[in-house]
């Protein structure tokens, strides 16, 4: 524990695992962890006397406590209080029962079920709810099972059974259920299922690839870069050469200082949310290059072309690509989803933190460095070296 010497009071308590995953967190339940760090920490409920408390994990409550900032602010200015004043979005833990998500269970298959089938009958149940279920989702290795109509419930306040059929892959199958109420509080249900099948039997889907590269800022005096426009040309290429491999066909848009599709903010938002055409036999990539930014209010940036400032130093919102808004068009696409970062961050974003985001979406997140770190290009390789590891990695092994 941290403690401030002159008022005795706990400033952040830290915790670090046999396995080196930690999590800190402030007296308020705010906090900060490793990738796997946040299994540590939980709250019990009471529910009075001669009752089982309800225990809730961290990673249910992560859209509103996972606040690296607040952690960071409250050792800086060694008083909490001061921390949250720079933060608006509060949270009160003291009320989290009122705010709870429902509790779901698959009750059919049991967990370790074998089948020949190439798919299953999903008996799920829904209780609980202490506040509006916004949807359902079920993911069958990190695929999206549900169109976005098949995932709003009938009564969004639990009490539900549902029954969903769905295909499996040959060989270990992770199913996962899961539910996000109206106040972003999320539980889950996970079960393996085993298809007993050939793994030739494999399906092959279309892979649906987007990327951008931004060399050049036409508005701000960022110092430019060199090769993230010829990053996003060349991992597409190399893309290309996949199908018929790993791929039935690929379909490729890029945004590029060099391609007839400028990398501009609202163009780019726009061809995102057409990308709920993948179905879950397809894989949606998005392959980012250039400059990133992280906002104190936990927002993080990309830097499109167009990106422009304010006279007092701020971003305009809508000339910057926000990944809140990356992250809920990928939740919403019904296919494997996998997203490459090679940006030269500023203002300390951390890749973990970002993973974070997207880690209850089953979205899988590659990136070239961390907070502390900033991505390299080398001339003599005419690439990022991330691009370039990639590219080779897909074309030599």
């Amino acid at each position: 524990k941290i403690w401030d010497l002159h008022t005795g009071r706990n400033l952040i308590t830290l915790f670090v695992g046999s396995d080196d995953q930690w999590v800190a967190w402030t007296p308020s339940g705010y906090y900060t962890a490793s990738l796997y760090g946040e299994q540590y920490i939980g709250w019990l409920i009471n529910k009075g006397p001669d009752r089982v408390p309800d225990y809730y994990a961290a990673s249910q409550f992560s859209e509103m406590l996972h606040r690296p900032n607040i952690v960071a602010s409250t050792l800086y200015y060694g008083d909490e209080s001061l921390a949250l004043k720079d933060n608006p979005h509060r949270f009160d833990i003291h009320h989290m029962a009122d705010v709870a998500p429902p509790e779901i269970r698959i009750l059919m298959p049991e967990d370790g079920f074998e089948t020949t089938q190439d798919s299953i009958n999903l008996e799920i149940s829904i209780d609980k709810a202490s506040a509006e279920i916004n949807d359902i989702a079920i993911y069958v290795n990190n695929r999206q099972m549900l169109s976005p109509q098949n995932r709003r419930l009938n009564n969004p306040f639990g009490g539900v059974r549902k029954s969903y059929t769905i295909r499996l892959e040959p060989g270990k199958n992770k199913v996962k259920a899961e539910v996000r109420n109206s106040r972003h509080a999320t539980a889950a249900s996970v079960i393996s299922v085993i298809r007993k099948a050939a793994l030739s039997q494999a399906i092959k889907g279309d892979l649906y690839i987007m990327s951008i590269g931004v060399n050049e800022l036409k508005h701000i005096p960022y110092n430019n870069l060199k090769f993230p426009a010829k990053d996003a040309v060349d991992i597409v290429n190399v893309m290309k050469t996949m199908k018929g491999k790993l791929f039935k066909s690929v379909h490729a848009t890029i945004f590029s200082d060099y391609s007839d599709q400028k990398p501009i903010s609202t163009d780019i938002e726009d061809e995102l949310y057409t990308l709920r055409n993948a179905t879950k036999n397809d894989t949606v990539m998005l392959f980012l290059a250039g400059h990133g930014v992280r906002l104190n209010d936990r927002e993080y940036i990309f830097l499109t072309r167009n990106a422009k400032m304010r006279p007092d130093n701020t971003y305009r919102m809508s000339t910057v690509l926000k990944w809140s808004k990356v992250i809920d068009a990928f939740r919403k696409i019904n296919a494997r989803r996998i997203v490459f970062l090679d940006t030269c961050y500023s203002g300390n974003v951390n890749a973990t933190e970002m993973a974070k985001m997207g880690s209850d979406s089953e979205i899988v997140i590659f990136s070239s460095s961390t907070g502390y770190e900033t991505s390299q290009e080398l001339d003599k390789l005419q690439n990022g070296i991330f691009t370039h590891a990639i590219c080779k990695g897909l074309t030599h092994g």
